[in-house]
């Protein structure tokens, strides 16, 4: 079994999205692609055994793709998001989302998020939830290896000193998997001027 490191995540590229150190995540790096938002997570000791994508929304604008990394082993996820796409999904007034596990998710207050929508997409997608909110964005991923004595907690994810969201995590928990969750907010990307410029030259 490999050893576990950390991956310190990058703060002097502009590519990188800074955060905090998770174990067995390289990441979250933003590119952008064709107007759409393009975030990466390296997971080298993640697997599965074909991989897959699917279309968050109803349009299938915004993708998540979960595919092996050929070059130096693990999964890459890759979520290409469309951010018009992704703020006209219908969310649920007075509903708040947890883990699909029921644990809370860091970060959030109250551990869930409040007036949302949570998609389970099952096995065949290694058991990944989207979240919509009329704020935001969220993904979540289990995490089949461990997470050593990381705690439950977050970290923001800031591109170039602003602020666009966070990374949670939580570890193993009885028969419960460790997670690792993404959530970006919508007012942070479509107020910063340097993003919706980069989304509009691509």
């Amino acid at each position: 079994m490999k050893l576990l490191s950390y991956a310190v995540f990058l703060l002097i590229t502009c590519s990188a999205i800074a955060a905090g150190p998770v174990p067995g995540v390289e990441g979250p790096f933003v590119n952008f692609q064709n107007g759409k938002l393009v975030v990466t997570m390296k997971l080298p000791h993640a697997e599965h055994p074909t991989g897959f994508s699917f279309g968050v929304t109803e349009a299938k604008k915004s993708v998540v793709s979960y595919l092996p990394n050929q070059e130096e082993g693990g999964m890459n996820l890759e979520l290409l998001l469309d951010l018009d796409d992704l703020a006209s999904v219908e969310t649920s007034e007075g509903i708040d989302s947890k883990l699909l596990d029921g644990r809370d998710i860091p970060g959030v207050p109250g551990g869930a998020l409040k007036n949302s929508s949570r998609k389970d997409w099952g096995p065949q997608y290694a058991d990944i939830s989207t979240y919509h909110s009329p704020k935001s964005f969220g993904i979540s991923l289990p995490f089949n290896w461990s997470l050593g004595s990381t705690r439950d907690g977050h970290h923001w994810l800031n591109w170039k000193g602003k602020n666009i969201g966070m990374l949670s995590v939580v570890n193993i928990a009885g028969e419960k998997k460790a997670q690792g969750m993404i959530f970006l907010r919508y007012a942070a990307l479509k107020g910063n001027p340097e993003i919706m410029k980069r989304l509009l030259k691509n």
